[in-house]
């Protein structure tokens, strides 16, 4: 990769590419707190609250997939470097893998209604969601970083991927505890919330995959 970040500052539109894509990925932390609320309202047993909150998600992901065809709209308009604009582009289909595997989370959670969640599971479940949500947080963190203080931007690439750990670790305990539980569970409930710790860690895993895109993008544009 060449020193596609740096472009980005040369001109007003260029700019904005970067603007978008750190509103974009803000959505993506707003669509994982609401993932949160949601798995609150499953644990807690209500489902109304969960329906209104799927909603939001969904409203959240049409929102943000406008801004991705805006990105990659001014990134063929703006960017005549060839090497750079495919470097923006992965970047940008990157972000939006984040996003679509927050949206799969919340497609399965729309399956849960009437699932009793066991009480073994529902700390464990509320601390992947946490991880998850500070594995986003460090990629809009390193993200910001960017254009002001690269050596900040490469550290928070590194939290991102200790937060993804911390997530696999997390999701193995779940998976032990299904196994304890075992008949207690239903087939279909067992498979759909194995289903959601898998979109959850997709989550941890993708948000990984770009931040090392964009330590590799700082560490190329200094050279």
């Amino acid at each position: 990769m060449r020193d596609s970040f740096r472009i980005l500052f040369e001109s007003k539109k260029d700019w904005e590419i970067y603007e978008e894509s750190l509103d974009y990925v803000r959505k993506i932390v707003m669509g994982a707190e609401l993932l949160r609320d949601a798995l609150t309202g499953l644990c807690e047993g209500r489902y109304e609250k969960i329906k209104n909150i799927l909603s939001e998600i969904m409203l959240l992901d049409e929102n943000a997939g406008q801004i991705a065809m805006d990105i990659r709209a001014r990134i063929v308009r703006s960017i005549r470097d060839p090497y750079n604009r495919e470097d923006l582009l992965k970047f940008t289909r990157s972000i939006e893998d984040v996003m679509r595997a927050v949206k799969a989370v919340a497609h399965r959670l729309d399956m849960c209604e009437k699932f009793e969640i066991p009480e073994l599971l529902k700390d464990d479940l509320h601390k992947m969601v946490d991880s998850v949500i500070l594995t986003i947080k460090s990629l809009e963190m390193s993200l910001m970083g960017m254009p002001y203080n690269p050596e900040e931007a490469v550290k928070h690439s590194k939290d991102i991927s200790e937060h993804e750990e911390r997530v696999d670790d997390v999701r193995r305990g779940l998976m032990r505890d299904f196994i304890r539980i075992g008949d207690d569970m239903k087939l279909t409930q067992f498979y759909v919330m194995r289903e959601i710790l898998d979109n959850l860690e997709d989550i941890a895993d993708r948000c990984e995959e770009t931040g090392k895109l964009i330590e590799l993008i700082v560490m190329t544009s200094e050279q």
